[in-house]
């Protein structure tokens, strides 16, 4: 024999010999099919539980930043009412505008403190739910405790609620917050 095929031949036996004993460290003879099985499900099994930790983490990180978890919860919290309070830079409080969302109608309701001056409140935008609409309310008329004013330009005025339905009582050509609503529920 020549040189080269002994190298070859010798080679080639120490390949066997480290594969041999490679599959011996790792598949001894006295192991059955369902020793074999039962490791495999129990790897499978240990794969299967990082995955759902590592899924159950970043879930926890995106709730807690998601808008749309944000805002189904404002709504389950608020069960479809939601109210914008009109105050005056002194804190207090002319009037508020209800919408609820379940009965598709809109309230406006006095809630400044009971008195004997007469106070109007003209030009209220509102959003009619029933048929989608952005009118102006009719006359809301209150007896306050003092004579206050109110004007559609909100200078002199604090709106409190949902930062959407601010927007829209600002302008009304921004509706976001109902469709939105109308869209999600």
């Amino acid at each position: 024999m020549s040189d080269k095929t002994q190298n070859i031949l010798e080679l080639n036996y120490k390949i066997n010999n480290i594969n041999n004993k490679f599959y011996e460290a790792f598949l001894p003879k006295n192991w059955n099919i369902y020793e074999i099985c039962l490791n495999i499900l129990f790897v499978f099994l240990l794969i299967m539980i990082s995955i759902l930790i590592y899924w159950d983490s970043i879930n926890r990180k995106i709730s807690s930043n998601s808008r749309c978890r944000k805002q189904k919860e404002l709504y389950n919290k608020t069960k479809g009412i939601y109210t914008i309070d009109v105050k005056t830079k002194n804190k207090d409080n002319l009037f508020k505008v209800k919408y609820d969302i379940n009965n598709n109608t809109e309230t406006l309701e006095c809630s400044c403190k009971k008195g004997n001056t007469n106070n109007t409140f003209s030009k209220i935008p509102i959003r009619i739910l029933k048929t989608n609409e952005n009118k102006y309310s009719e006359d809301l008329y209150c007896k306050c405790d003092n004579e206050y004013s109110y004007d559609n330009s909100h200078k002199d005025l604090i709106l409190e609620g949902e930062p959407e339905l601010i927007r829209y009582m600002n302008h009304q050509d921004t509706d976001d917050f109902f469709n939105k609503i109308n869209y999600n529920f």
